[in-house]
């Protein structure tokens, strides 16, 4: 059987001084001659993976910041990310400010995330930031206020302390968030007497980091070998085939493996993987083979050119997708992105415009209509690429699957498959019964309505209610003939699951049917493996 070597890196592949050893390095360079599959788990996150490996191609995505992300090192594509309780997070802040711990919070905004820090309260605080500072890292920022960043989500709160202090806010944490946190208490070695906590989800673990990557690769049949040397690196012993500890590990890491090897100033891992390939003969990934991904311009009916994202797969295409972005998005979105690329591993050309008025395309926000961007959608489908595809499928997030539907209601030749995700239907007409009877007057004679969230502020003119009673659900489910799949999360508070249900429910000509994700957000960034394999199931 193929085997897939995972390993840990601070007090495992790296040396006592957090440096890839020169024989190191050359041995990875020489297994990624050699095609053997290599990763990395590891609680550090990619911007510090990208500095510690420079120099050393990895073919496969990584397991970061101990299992909360899943991701492509060289393109930093997010595949999968676990958040933390917003609860909890908040909890462990006003623990790390009672104790003078911190606190730093990561968070998945921004094209490397942000770490954030109100002043440094301890030398352990300092030493960090000194590293960081140092490295340039781009997600350090220093704000005022730390609790205004645990929205629109949290990957990490860490503390640092002494070890007492450490261990209390662990007790607390664990008696009150032990079942939706996953805390990890221990030494930071390169800082003599200072302790870290980490407050991740409940699912960022290394374990289920990996089990995620297996399936985003198409991994699933490869014999995992694992090498740790802490307590975070047990789940991932428990999700591997085969468990090796360091000679330097831990002592209950020693216990949980199967093997012990050298230490981790020695070379050991990759000398045991040399070795190991050697002995079981030549290893071929049989994983993803190389994509390339490319921003072209498109034409519309109106003269406006759309800015389109292509995903080619490595060989020749079995198919084809277009996929739609929501609300005030763009296609740069990072549920877009990893479900484009591991599409485009999957053998489909992937086309991702930013519809008019979004992201780097033409066209005023404010005359945003479903209509407009139905045309969108065609021109894009009009490309070589997607039309004289052997077969096509659209796929919509949220306002994107309200528009995706109506493109494949309007002309069911646009695809043979229609995939909806969270999809927005009838979303203006739940927003005007939130509204009121002032500000739809205003609106309707004219003057241009402010939406007002967290995440954008936009201005819409009257274009779109002027369509409203022309497309209704009742229309569309009508005249859609297209097979769909709904995919929705039971507890999305942006668009009710309640919608999905009843689309699926009514009666028409389409086949169509409904994936619940049992407490999956709008986003379902925490169930980005059971959207891409509801999503290449039934597309395939």
């Amino acid at each position: 059987m193929t085997r897939l070597y995972v390993s840990d890196l601070d007090g495992t592949l790296l040396d006592g001084d957090a440096r890839l050893r020169p024989a190191s390095r050359a041995a990875l360079l020489r297994l990624h001659a050699a095609e053997v599959p290599f990763t990395i788990a590891t609680a550090r996150s990619v911007v510090s993976i990208r500095e510690l490996m420079a120099g050393v191609p990895l073919r496969l995505p990584v397991v970061a910041s101990n299992g909360a992300y899943v991701v492509e090192v060289e393109s930093g594509e997010i595949l999968a990310v676990h958040t933390v309780d917003s609860d909890a997070a908040y909890r462990a802040i006003d623990l790390a400010r009672a104790g003078r711990l911190g606190p730093f919070v990561s968070t998945v905004a921004g094209e490397y995330g942000g770490m954030h820090y109100e002043r440094q309260e301890n030398e352990g605080m300092g030493w960090y930031i000194r590293e960081r500072e140092e490295a340039n890292d781009p997600r350090l920022k220093r704000v005022e206020d730390v609790r205004a960043h645990v929205a629109p989500g949290v990957t990490c709160v860490t503390l640092m302390g002494r070890e007492p202090e450490i261990r209390i806010a662990e007790r607390e944490m664990r008696d009150r968030f032990g079942d939706v946190a996953t805390l990890h208490a221990f030494h930071n070695w390169y800082s003599p007497d200072w302790w870290w906590l980490t407050v991740h989800g409940r699912e960022a673990n290394k374990g289920h980091a990996l089990g995620v990557l297996r399936r985003l690769c198409g991994l699933e049949d490869h014999e995992v070998v694992a090498f740790g040397d802490t307590e975070g690196d047990i789940p991932l012993f428990d999700a591997a085939d085969v468990s090796i500890a360091v000679r330097n590990a831990d002592p209950p890491v020693r216990a949980a493996a199967d093997h012990v090897i050298g230490p981790n100033d020695d070379d050991s891992v990759v000398r045991f993987v040399e070795r190991d390939v050697a002995q079981r003969g030549p290893n071929k990934t049989g994983g993803p083979d190389e994509t390339t991904r490319e921003a072209i311009r498109v034409p519309t009916a109106s003269g406006a050119e759309l800015a389109v994202e292509v995903y080619r797969p490595a060989g020749p295409p079995t198919g084809a997708v277009v996929m739609v972005h929501g609300f005030a998005s763009s296609r740069q979105s990072q549920k877009g992105q990893m479900l484009s690329a591991v599409l485009a591993r999957a053998g489909l050309t992937v086309l991702c415009p930013d519809l008019q008025g979004h992201g780097e395309s033409d066209g005023p926000f404010e005359e945003l209509t479903i209509g407009r961007s139905v045309s969108d959608v065609r021109a894009v489908a009009d490309l070589p690429a997607y039309r004289d595809a052997p077969r096509r499928a659209l796929i919509g997030s949220s306002f994107g699957g309200l528009v995706t539907a109506w493109a494949a209601a309007e002309d069911a030749r646009l695809c043979e498959r229609l995939v909806l995700i969270a999809p927005a239907l009838g979303f203006l007409e739940r927003y005007l019964a939130e509204q009121s009877a002032d500000a739809i007057a205003a609106w309707r004679s004219g003057t241009p309505h402010q939406i007002v969230t967290p995440w954008y502020e936009v201005a819409l003119g009257t274009d779109i209610l002027d369509e409203q009673s022309a497309r209704t659900i009742d229309t569309l489910v009508s005249r859609l003939t297209t097979p769909t799949l709904s995919i929705h999360g039971t507890d999305d508070v942006a668009v009710p699951h309640a919608v999905s249900v009843d689309f699926v429910a009514r009666e028409g000509p389409a086949p169509r049917r409904l994936r619940s994700v049992p407490g999956g957000d709008h986003s379902l960034a925490e169930h980005y493996a059971d959207l891409v394999e509801s999503v290449l199931t039934f597309l395939s």
